[in-house]
């Protein structure tokens, strides 16, 4: 079995430290580096980190291995565009990659500002390592190389050859190295059927303990070329992914190379493995949970109507299954075929899943017409599973429910209660449901009459009970009972009856939904905007209707800083929302000031002419989870503070370090001087995965900066232009910068506190500029 995970690495060293000897003992000579393995990566899909940083293992396929005995795979699928290449020692990574900070690799078209340092090649001309096009030699391939000497868990010393600036199947410009390396791009892809290969310079690969060993390649390879040729449309491996672990169990692997480290296991030899105890390693049935059946591809999936599930042993196909290829899409990118059951698949029961190679059709990245339908194999094959115990483990047994909505002990479930729906772990006999094998009662006393039916649409596996007349009382516990259902046909286990059920839940209390600023929620939060005390933009609301004769200043109550302010407080017209508002309208209002709104078990649940819930009419206030007799709800929320941010810097001539600050209430113009009272600039410097920014110590760029009409946007340029492919760091530190007071708001005067609303700070923002 195999893990998926990620292994992430802490960062990179140019090198590591070369051997030491001590006293008089005798060191044994160093010997060439060697390549023990190469493994062709799929970078994951619109993922911000290179293979080389995450050691990915389910996108991998083992090309090439030093170890005879090894799995291996000649033909990667094209999408896995990345390489990885491993070494049986460290190597020298001053004479493989440059390490200036002018060489550093910009992420720039990733969603956040990552970077990436020592992936550019010494020699641009002759890189120590490269992918190259056999097939078509006019065609280059931009390769940049990024070196790790770390030995962390299931990695060797290794190099990663990483495609970017473009398609890999487009021509790169002539100088592919743009500021000596690029950001690397997913979502691209290689011809299929296509040969390429991985030049290698020995020269500028030494060991890192002595530079006059350099690399040795295989004599059986093409001069110094590791040559491959992609895949057209083939199955790589089929089986399920253990839900709980996440191992992945594989039934038939005709890809040794792809998890190379993982054979297939038969499905007579796999076992049946308790989710709630160690994992076998020699293999576990899939787990009857809801878990898919996978087929893994070499190319994305167009049409999948050739695969089929039936049940083993001529009995009928299982009903409501699909088959798509929705299996975590960010991992393959539509190249896994799933067959995912209606609830789950049958405990005990033998499948067979059939594909017709001819039905299958594949999606190439590229567009090529070279393929088509699915090439290997090459006539309709049938693989077989056994479908392991469900999530309540194999000592349960598999007549049993193993879920319910609402799930049993469930808390604050919604007082309407319109239905309640079980998971059978077998499908279910429908002459066996009936009225009488299903018992609801609540903590009242009272029976809850109702109806049962089996959902035939879920594999005669989920059965639904309806009230006759639906209950709507607050804070109630229900008990829930089912006996004498019985197994369905077809199925291991048919004609018996399904374990007795029981469980309890309890309803919803009527209390406070919360405190809201228009429709934004602030109740626990700091951003209630202070112009909504002011303007009647604030309200409470309530689970369901409360009666409005008993919602008043008496029954909400009000404090802040140790007082009770002055509010008002009206029905916004259903009884469920109603409306504040602070009447002291000369008091500034203080930023990032904390208030209480305390709803107390003085308001009751509306009465039936006013939208109340007809069991519930006249029943008080009170907070979830109290156990008290009386039982208010305190709700706490701060204002805003008063804040200023900054954006991105510009990185493109002719605006390159252009920045705007922006504060979020407008600004007194007298307190912001520019310069004169504030520090402002652009601070060179380098910039290093495990060091973070560093700066030089010269070179700083003034910043001229003027606010902007309406008293809320600083704009700054520099005085002098950035150098280019330069890291910067916009400094910018503010001082003694007040609100505006007053703020007018929806036609409302709002005075501010000039005290809490004064900046001080610094703002920074990290960035690289553009290539020249």
């Amino acid at each position: 079995m195999h893990k998926l995970a990620l292994n992430v690495s802490t960062g990179f060293a140019l090198a590591l430290a070369a051997a030491c000897s001590t006293g008089t003992v005798e060191q044994p000579p160093r010997q060439a580096p060697t390549i023990t393995r190469i493994y062709a990566v799929d970078p994951p899909a619109n993922s911000p980190f290179f293979s080389f940083n995450t050691g990915v293992t389910f996108g991998e396929v083992l090309i090439y291995s030093s170890n005879a005995s090894d799995n291996i795979s000649a033909t990667p699928p094209p999408s896995f565009t990345q390489f990885r290449v491993e070494f049986d020692q460290p190597v020298d990574a001053t004479k493989l990659l440059k390490s200036k900070q002018a060489d550093t690799l910009d992420a720039a078209s990733l969603p956040s500002p990552l970077v990436f340092s020592y992936c550019a090649p010494v020699d641009l001309a002759n890189p120590g390592v490269e992918v190259v096009d056999i097939d078509t030699p006019t065609h280059k391939v931009v390769s940049s190389t990024c070196y790790d000497p770390a030995t962390q868990i299931g990695l060797a010393p290794h190099v990663s050859i990483i495609p970017g600036a473009g398609s890999v199947s487009a021509n790169a410009t002539p100088s592919p190295f743009t500021c000596n390396s690029f950001a690397e791009e997913d979502s691209q892809n290689y011809f299929s059927k296509h040969k390429y290969g991985l030049k290698f310079n020995p020269a500028a690969i030494a060991s890192s303990g002595d530079a006059t060993k350099t690399l040795s390649l295989p004599s059986t390879w093409t001069g110094n070329t590791f040559p491959f040729t992609t895949a057209g449309f083939e199955i790589m491996a089929v089986g399920t992914q253990n839900s709980v672990t996440g191992y992945f169990d594989w039934v038939s692997k005709p890809y040794a190379g792809f998890e190379h480290d993982l054979p297939a296991i038969s499905p007579g030899a796999e076992v049946d493995c308790d989710p709630a105890a160690t994992i076998s390693r020699t293999g576990c049935r899939i787990f009857s949970d809801g878990s898919p059946f996978l087929i893994v591809t070499t190319q994305p999936v167009a049409d999948a109507t050739g695969v089929t599930l039936t049940r083993s042993g001529g009995a009928s196909a299982p009903a409501d299954y699909t088959v798509d290829t929705s299996f975590d899409s960010a991992l393959a990118v539509g190249r896994i075929i799933t067959i995912t059951p209606a609830v789950t698949f049958e405990p005990g029961q033998t499948y067979t899943v059939t594909v017709d190679p001819t039905m299958v059709t594949a999606a190439p990245a590229n567009g090529e017409t070279n393929v088509t339908t699915l090439e290997k194999p090459t006539g309709t094959t049938q693989y077989s599973f056994t479908a392991g115990p469900g999530p309540l483990g194999p000592a349960a047994g598999s007549n049993v429910i193993f879920s319910s909505t609402p799930a049993s002990g469930a808390v604050k479930v919604a007082h309407t209660l319109s239905r309640i729906r079980f998971l059978f772990q077998l499908p279910v006999e429908p002459a066996s449901v009936s009225t009488a094998t299903f018992s609801v009662t609540r903590s009242d006393g009272k029976t809850i009459a109702g109806t049962a039916a089996v959902d035939t649409a879920h594999n005669n596996q989920r059965v639904t009970w309806t009230p006759t007349t639906t209950p709507t009382l607050f804070g109630a516990v229900y008990t829930v009972n089912v006996s004498g259902v019985k197994v369905g046909p077809n199925v291991p286990g048919a004609g018996l009856t399904f374990s007795p059920f029981s469980m309890t839940f309890t309803t919803q209390q009527f209390t406070t939904n919360g405190i809201f600023s228009g429709t934004t929620k602030v109740d626990g939060k700091r951003n209630m905007p202070l112009e909504s005390l002011l303007n009647g933009d604030w309200n409470i609301q309530f689970l369901d209707k409360a009666d409005p004769t008993t919602v008043s200043t008496s029954t909400v109550q009000l404090a802040s800083a140790g007082a009770a302010p002055a509010f008002t407080i009206t029905d916004s017209g259903d009884h469920q929302k109603y409306n504040l508002k602070l009447t002291d309208a000369t008091t500034p209002i203080k930023f990032g000031t904390q208030y209480l709104v305390t709803s107390t078990t003085g308001i009751k649940e509306a009465t039936a002419a006013n939208g109340g819930a007809s069991e519930s009419t006249g029943q008080a206030l009170h907070a979830e989870g109290c156990s008290a007799a009386d039982c208010p709800d305190p709700r706490g929320f701060f204002t805003k503070a008063f804040s200023a941010s900054l954006s991105a810097p510009a990185t493109t001539p002719p605006t390159a370090g252009n920045v705007t600050i922006t504060f979020n209430y407008p600004i007194d113009p007298t307190t912001f001087t520019g310069n004169s009272a504030n520090k402002l600039a652009l601070v060179p410097g380098t910039f290093d995965i495990t060091l973070g920014f560093q700066p030089t110590g010269s070179g700083t760029i003034a910043m001229n900066c003027a606010l902007q009409a309406g008293n809320t946007t600083v704009k700054c340029t520099p005085a002098t232009a950035p150098a280019a492919n330069t890291y910067y760091r916009a400094v910018l530190t503010l001082s003694g910068v007040k609100v505006a007071t007053p703020f007018s708001s929806k036609g409302v005067s709002v005075p501010l506190d000039q005290t809490t609303g004064t900046f001080n700070g610094t703002l920074t923002q990290t960035y690289i500029t553009d290539c020249p």
